[in-house]
């Protein structure tokens, strides 16, 4: 005997069904897109966050040297490389560092510069790989400063004479040309400055209580003039 085969009828939604179906698609898209909204809120946040924790106070100019403007990057770079070459200092010792060392670093670029004496990249990164450091602006300018040393000493050498009148320096730096008026007579009239100079040198550097052996006339009488 065959089968009878019973087609289903597509059910029919009432309107009411209808209305409370439409509500929870709405319901659900107001979810969704709140979901978006949300995550896309936090990714905002977490970029502002970067850019003013990080990329802003990292750009800010921190240090300037004739026309020249360093970062807050730069100045970090720069005590990173500079506790390396001065691993012996006191990590209060090498923050004072820094803006002096960067300062002494542009000063001799741009004076080897004017002397047409110079120092290829290549050199100066081979360099930073062999002591292991990070290639970067800061990093790279304290290391071509290093290699300038020694060529500007060549140089310099071979412009002065062999031999040149000297004067054996004895000075102590006052607070003012009064007080150097004033232990000027006494500095005179002895042969032994030690006793004045821990009384009144304000120079913490002195080589031996205001002794500084010796040194070419001519530089001292440039200075002084």
């Amino acid at each position: 005997m065959a089968k009878k085969i019973q087609s289903e009828k597509p059910r029919v939604m009432t309107r009411r069904q209808i209305s409370h179906h439409k509500k929870q698609e709405r319901r659900q898209r107001l979810i969704f897109f709140g979901g978006i909204g949300i995550i896309a809120a936090v990714i905002i946040l977490v970029i502002v966050g970067i850019i003013v924790g990080e990329i802003i106070p990292n750009n800010k100019t921190v240090l300037q040297v004739g026309d020249t403007k360093y970062n807050y990057s730069y100045y970090v770079d720069s005590l990173k490389v500079l506790s390396v070459f001065q691993s012996d200092y006191s990590p209060s010792e090498i923050v004072a560092d820094v803006p002096q060392t960067i300062r002494q670093a542009q000063i001799l670029r741009e004076g080897a510069a004017s002397l047409n004496i110079t120092i290829s990249d290549d050199e100066v990164e081979t360099t930073i790989e062999g002591a292991g450091l990070d290639v970067n602006d800061a990093t790279m300018d304290f290391i071509r400063a290093q290699l300038l040393i020694p060529k500007l000493q060549e140089y310099f050498g071979t412009q002065l004479p062999e031999t040149m009148p000297q004067v054996d320096l004895d000075a102590i730096f006052t607070e003012s040309e009064t007080v150097a008026g004033q232990i000027r007579p006494e500095m005179a009239a002895t042969d032994n400055i030690s006793v004045l100079a821990e009384q009144y040198d304000l120079n913490p550097y002195s080589s031996n209580n205001g002794t500084y052996g010796w040194h070419p006339s001519s530089i001292l009488e440039t200075s002084v003039g």
